[in-house]
């Protein structure tokens, strides 16, 4: 049996040649995303602050999809980032 280190949970795959269920989830996310983008294709009016544009639809929905994932792929690292941040400060004052 053999250890597995944190990067290697990282990859697509684990030990044992199967892939991640996360892989999985954020493939059919995006297939469906994409989907739904190239079935609205309209063209609509996009009010934004003082700004209006008329675009397609599928331009809107597309921009939303990639600002939501970059806000949550953001927010997921700076949870990660207090997390290990919490487990070092731990890890040092049970050295003292």
């Amino acid at each position: 049996m053999s250890m597995v280190n944190e990067n290697e949970q990282k990859r697509p795959f684990d030990g044992d040649g199967q892939i991640n269920w996360r892989v999985i989830v954020g493939i059919v996310v995006a297939a469906l995303a994409v989907v739904f983008i190239l079935q609205n294709t309209e063209q609509v009016n996009i009010d934004f602050l003082f700004f209006g544009f008329e675009v397609g639809m599928w331009f809107g929905l597309l921009l939303a999809f990639v600002l939501g994932v970059v806000v949550g792929w953001g927010l997921h690292m700076g949870w990660r980032r207090r997390k290990r941040n919490r487990a070092a400060e731990k890890a040092r004052g049970q050295r003292k």
